[in-house]
C-alpha cells in the first residue's frame, strides 16, 4: 500500500544550466520606436535614364521683331507679266527739220468749174492822173524810204512816192506810220485776192495793189534795204484772230545777179524761230518755177503751188505759197510759219515791212 507523502525535503543545489530551448515562434511586432535624428546627407547617387518627354507646355508670348537678316543673292529674273493698258499720250517732241517734199500724187478727176481766178499781173503805167488814194511828197528824190516820209511830217499811212539813191526812177510805196517810225511795207496779204504764183520777172518788178495784196518787187527791195541797215517785221495773225509777229535785223537782199540772195540777222517776237523761222532761208537765193536756185534736187517753187520765196530743202516760213480759206494748210497749200507750232499752215494774213534799225 502505498505510504503516505513524506514532507518536502530541502531544497537542493541550483542545477547547471539547461540546454537553450529551441525558438519559439516569432511574437508579434512591436510597435514603432521614436524616429531617430537625421543622418548626414548622402552623397548623389547615379543619374538614372532619362523619363519619357512631357507634354508640350502652353505657348509664350511672341517675342519682339528679330533684326533683318542679311539679304540674300538676288533671285533669277521672272517672267515678262503681262502687258498693261496703254498710257496717255505723251506731249509733242521737238519739231524735226522739214523733210523733202513727196512726191507728187496722182491726178484726181477733173473738179467743176472753179470761181473767177485771180487779178492778172499789172498793166503798164498809164498816163499821170490823180490817185485817190496816194498822198503827194514835195520832192520825192529826198525821201529814200517811207521813214523819210515820216519825218517829213507825213504821219498817215497810205501810199507815198520815194526814191531810194540805186533807183533811177521813184516809185510809189505803201507806207504805215506808227509808233514814231515810217514802215516801208514789201509784202502784205489777207484775202487771197491776188495770185502769188508769178514768174522771175513779175517777182523783179513787184505785182498786185499797193491798196490791197501785193509784191513791192525784188528791185525796189533790194534798192531801199542797201542804203543803210534796215530792221524787218513780220506780222501774222491766225484765222482765231490770234496775232503774232517776228522781228529780224540786219535785214537786205542782193541785187538780180546774186539772185536776190536773202541776209537777216538776230531775231526777237512771239512767232518763234529757232532755226525754224527765217533765220533757216538766211542766206538763200530767191526761186520761182521758171528760175530755180535753191538746193534742192527738184524746183520747190514748183512742188509748193508756185509761189517765189528764198527756198532751201525747202521751206519752213513761206509767206508767198497758195492762200488757203479757213484755215487747215498743208505743207504745200496756205501761209507758212513752221515755229508757230498750233497754227503752222493757217496764216491768215502777213504783212512784211522794213525801217531803218536804231
Amino acid at each position: 500500500m502505498p505510504g503516505r507523502d513524506g514532507r518536502d525535503g530541502p531544497a537542493g543545489a541550483a542545477g547547471a544550466p539547461g540546454l537553450p530551448g529551441p525558438v519559439g515562434p516569432a511574437g508579434p511586432p512591436g510597435s514603432d520606436g521614436a524616429v531617430g535624428p537625421a543622418g548626414p546627407t548622402g552623397s548623389d547617387g547615379a543619374v538614372g535614364p532619362a523619363g519619357p518627354p512631357g507634354s508640350d507646355g502652353a505657348v509664350g508670348p511672341a517675342g519682339p521683331p528679330g533684326s533683318d537678316g542679311a539679304v540674300g543673292p538676288a533671285g533669277p529674273p521672272g517672267s515678262d507679266g503681262a502687258v498693261g493698258p496703254a498710257g496717255p499720250p505723251g506731249s509733242d517732241g521737238a519739231v524735226g527739220p522739214a523733210g523733202p517734199p513727196g512726191s507728187d500724187g496722182a491726178v484726181g478727176p477733173a473738179g467743176p468749174p472753179g470761181s473767177d481766178g485771180a487779178v492778172g499781173p499789172a498793166g503798164p503805167p498809164g498816163s499821170d492822173g490823180t490817185c485817190g488814194s496816194c498822198n503827194n511828197t514835195d520832192n520825192p528824190s529826198q525821201m529814200k524810204d517811207c521813214n523819210d516820209v515820216y519825218k517829213e511830217g507825213h504821219n498817215t499811212s497810205g501810199v507815198y512816192t520815194i526814191q531810194p539813191n540805186a533807183s533811177s526812177e521813184p516809185f510809189q510805196v505803201y507806207c504805215e506810220m506808227e509808233n514814231g517810225f515810217g514802215w516801208t511795207v514789201i509784202q502784205k496779204r489777207f484775202n487771197g485776192s491776188v495770185d502769188f504764183a508769178r514768174d522771175w520777172e513779175t517777182y523783179k518788178n513787184g505785182f498786185g495793189a499797193l491798196v490791197g495784196e501785193f509784191w513791192l518787187g525784188n528791185d525796189k527791195i533790194n534798192q531801199i534795204s542797201n542804203a543803210q541797215i534796215y530792221l524787218l517785221r513780220i506780222e501774222l495773225e491766225n484765222w482765231s484772230s490770234e496775232s503774232r509777229y517776228a522781228e529780224y535785223d540786219g535785214f537786205y537782199i542782193e541785187d538780180e545777179a546774186a539772185k536776190y540772195l536773202l541776209h537777216v540777222g538776230a531775231y526777237s517776237g512771239t512767232a518763234g524761230d529757232g532755226g525754224l523761222g527765217l533765220s533757216y532761208h538766211n542766206g538763200r537765193k530767191f526761186s520761182t518755177h521758171d528760175q530755180d536756185n535753191d538746193v534742192w534736187s527738184d524746183n520747190c517753187a514748183t512742188v509748193h503751188g508756185g509761189g517765189g520765196w528764198w527756198y532751201r530743202i525747202c521751206d519752213t516760213v513761206n509767206l508767198n505759197q497758195p492762200y488757203k480759206h479757213g484755215g487747215g494748210g498743208t505743207h504745200y497749200n496756205g501761209m507758212q510759219w513752221w515755229a508757230w507750232t498750233a497754227h503752222r499752215f493757217s496764216i491768215k494774213s502777213s504783212v512784211m515791212k522794213i525801217r531803218p534799225a536804231p
